[in-house]
């Protein structure tokens, strides 16, 4: 097969000294199924084009915003529909095909990638979008910019192990270039997606528990919590970029708005 093919290709080309020093490994990746548990293919039995899948991708969301935005449920503006479900849609496609073991087949499924909840490019990209309205929040409470936080927190960052979902965060921050690492030398990106995916989780877990905005009482506004708001945005603020520095490296683009 294409394994045999390219090891004997990398045998050639190491003899005729073009290979000196180089990396250089067949990747083999598992097949896509359809719903029955066959190869995927269209309904004529042919192969499926990518870009038409992307596309198809990108329309069941546009839909879905269209009709949020009809609604009032999104800060979207019905110009702004088309460009985000290219970007949530394509998100979904390629998330979906990287987040399974490589060497593993995987069933294609339209309704289960685009879901919003679960081990979806969709949920990531929610979460991501959570952070930016949070820090919005945050500066439009306060009036203080989220720069200025963290300028302030520097070298007094508090960290509380006795609280489990904050320390939870904190562990897997630490866990980054250990991850980095070991998908680049494994050549597996569905490490990355897990890290990423575990993230999101600690993020659902931790904001339910840490309220950092509370209400002002007799007052119709909110501030940061007094007790360990600051730290908490600087924790928060964290794990944001961490999201934004490795969407590319799975071939995702991020909203801040959804």
């Amino acid at each position: 097969g294409q394994s045999l093919h390219f090891n004997s290709c990398f045998e050639v080309a190491k003899k005729a000294k073009y290979l000196n020093n180089v990396r250089h490994e067949f990747v083999g990746f598992g097949l896509v199924l359809g719903a029955d548990g066959k190869r995927f293919r269209s309904r004529s039995g042919e192969t499926v084009p990518l870009s038409q899948l992307l596309d198809e991708a990108k329309n069941r969301i546009e839909k879905e915003l269209e009709e949020r935005v009809a609604k009032g449920e999104t800060p979207l503006k019905k110009e702004d529909i088309s460009d985000a479900a290219g970007v949530i849609g394509y998100a979904a496609v390629k998330y979906a095909d990287l987040k399974s073991s490589k060497e593993k087949d995987y069933i294609f499924d339209y309704d289960r990638m685009l879901q919003p909840t679960g081990d979806t490019g969709v949920y990531i990209l929610y979460t991501y979008a959570r952070l930016c309205s949070l820090e919005s929040k945050v500066e439009q409470y306060t009036g203080r910019k989220v720069s200025d936080i963290l300028e302030s927190k520097k070298n007094k960052l508090v960290i509380d192990r006795s609280r489990p979902r904050e320390w939870e965060m904190v562990s897997l921050l630490l866990r980054y270039a250990d991850t980095i690492e070991k998908t680049s030398d494994t050549l597996s990106p569905h490490i990355l997606c897990s890290y990423v995916y575990e993230l999101c989780v600690g993020v659902s877990k931790f904001l339910p528990v840490h309220r950092i905005l509370v209400s002002v009482e007799g007052q119709e506004t909110k501030s940061l919590n007094p007790d360990h708001g600051e730290d908490w945005v600087c924790l928060l603020h964290a794990v944001r970029l961490t999201l934004k520095e490795l969407a590319p490296l799975l071939g995702m683009g991020l909203l801040e708005r959804i």
